[in-house]
């Protein structure tokens, strides 16, 4: 009797930014999915000294 094998690995996302697989990374609130963190700096709403996202939900969404 065959036992039918579930698949257990988690779905891989894809990057909000470039559109390529993420395998680690960070969430980012303006896009509401992973991002590769080498994203970070272009988005206004990067805080570079604490490495750290400004964007709140009511904030103007980021344009380019």
């Amino acid at each position: 009797m065959e036992r039918e094998i579930k698949n257990t690995t988690p779905e891989i996302e894809r990057c909000g930014f470039c559109g390529q697989l993420v395998f680690t990374a960070v969430a980012c609130l303006w896009t509401g999915g992973a991002v590769h963190m080498t994203h970070c700096p272009e988005c206004k709403y990067f805080e570079p000294i604490f490495w750290h996202c400004l964007y709140r939900k009511n904030d103007e969404k980021v344009v380019g």
